[in-house]
């Protein structure tokens, strides 16, 4: 299938901006329908939401290059615990659990709460809780198991990742500001004898007036982040057509091969001063790379020919202007010495200091992305069944992870199966609970 970088991207940018209508939208939908909806059916009109920014979600996951839909998602979370605390006031002042509770002369049966009194409340709470989490959002690092870590998904992927953290910044600043007035007014001015026009303006237009200068400010911002792009992409390669990178992982006994760039020596690439494997290309578009290709390109890099290679896992998607090729090279005590002379700033690495490369930051995001997933994968692989049990009774046993045992493992690297494994199995509290919360509240799926 054939596509075109600049169709796709500009199509990113505009989904992003209708991300955020939808999802500001129903929020506000959710708020003004107080005007027209009893309060009793309140929350199921916010389940209804829910369910069809659900459908969203999962269609989205789908795509061959799918957005970023972390505030859909936030929002689900929102209408489903604002539906739930909206259920349980309903709850309170049924005819026999009232006068146990309340001051029978103090409360209003026809208005038993006030929908933006519980939606902002709620929002502050749930964005707060995903920015805690961050990148151990259950959400975002399922994306990067299927899709590619943002290095890997190009324009797309970093775009994303700003605009998704931006997106919910500016949802959390309108939420929080609109729970503060709602609350200061509701409790130094409201009385619930009745709703009046000044209560109306308070809990239901301001926040439509707020969604409204919200809309036209990221509207602006958005076709101002198309027309940086259009410019940008007229200048740059990209508008020749779709590539593939090749990147090559040398492996040597139980040691990775790493470039190490001189400080002292001015790079050739603009941002090439971090540690990467030595051994990558960019070329034409490929739809796939077979194993005697891979060979061919490695032996014009390194001039090893006939060299022991094994594919590891692509990225065929999420990334509309590249796609990429992982392989693992294995070299022999001969082509290793024989690389070395011709590559004298390479240098061998553990694992246990490769890992801490990363955790410095000393790294190429792309190196960082194949380490982790190959380590986590393996170790998953090794150390659990496909549906989470675990293989070895043994509790806190741990297998040993060599880089030479690679090549006689069978593990499918492009199946992110071993990712959601290793991030979700017996060992983890509540394992089952948290499958079907997955797969039937947040839409992420198995």
């Amino acid at each position: 299938m054939n596509h075109q970088p600049r169709l796709e991207n500009s199509e990113g940018i505009f989904r992003m901006w209708l991300n955020w209508v939808v999802s500001s939208g129903a929020l506000t939908l959710l708020v003004i329908a107080t005007l027209w909806i009893k309060h009793l059916w309140i929350p199921f009109v916010a389940f209804g939401l829910e369910f069809l920014l659900f459908l969203s979600v999962r269609h989205n996951r789908k795509r061959v290059f799918p957005i970023c839909h972390l505030l859909p998602f936030t929002v689900m979370r929102i209408m489903f615990w604002s539906g739930i605390t909206m259920l349980i006031i309903n709850g309170l002042y049924s005819r026999w659990l009232v006068n146990y509770i309340f001051n029978i002369e103090t409360i209003n049966y026809e208005i038993p709460f006030i929908t933006q009194l519980i939606v902002g409340p709620v929002s502050v709470a749930v964005i707060l809780w995903s920015k805690i989490k961050e990148q151990e959002l259950a959400f975002c690092r399922d994306c990067k198991m299927r899709h590619g870590t943002p290095a890997e998904r190009g324009f797309l992927g970093i775009l994303f990742t700003q605009e998704g953290q931006f997106q919910t910044k500016l949802m959390f600043g309108l939420a929080l500001f609109c729970t503060l007035v709602s609350w200061v007014y509701y409790f130094g001015f409201y009385s619930n004898s009745y709703f009046s026009r000044l209560d109306k303006y308070v809990f239901i237009w301001s926040p439509l007036l707020l969604f409204i200068a919200a809309l036209i400010y990221t509207t602006v911002r958005y076709i101002g982040i198309w027309r940086y792009y259009e410019h940008g992409f007229e200048n740059s390669i990209a508008h020749s057509g779709r590539s593939t990178r090749i990147r090559f992982l040398l492996v040597y006994d139980n040691y990775i091969g790493l470039k190490v760039p001189d400080k002292n020596k001015e790079q050739m690439i603009p941002g090439d001063t971090k540690i990467d494997t030595p051994m990558w290309l960019v070329t034409k578009f490929h739809n796939s790379i077979p194993n005697y290709d891979a060979q061919d390109y490695f032996h014009q890099l390194s001039h090893i020919p006939h060299a022991d290679i094994k594919f590891a896992y692509s990225n065929l998607s999420g990334n509309a202007d590249c796609n990429i090729f992982h392989f693992i090279v294995f070299l022999n005590q001969e082509q290793k010495e024989m690389f070395d002379r011709e590559f004298d700033d390479t240098h061998w690495f553990t694992m246990y200091e490769a890992s801490n490369l990363i955790n410095n930051h000393q790294t190429n995001p792309l190196l960082s992305a194949e380490i982790v997933r190959i380590h986590t994968m393996a170790m998953a692989w090794k150390t659990y069944h496909p549906d989470g049990k675990r293989r070895y009774k043994i509790k806190h046993y741990t297998p040993t992870f060599r880089l030479r045992d690679l090549h006689k493992w069978d593990i499918d690297f492009n199946d992110p199966k071993w990712l959601r494994v290793a991030y979700n199995n017996e060992d983890v509290r509540f394992y089952n609970l948290r499958r079907f919360w997955r797969k039937y509240i947040n839409g992420i799926g198995d």
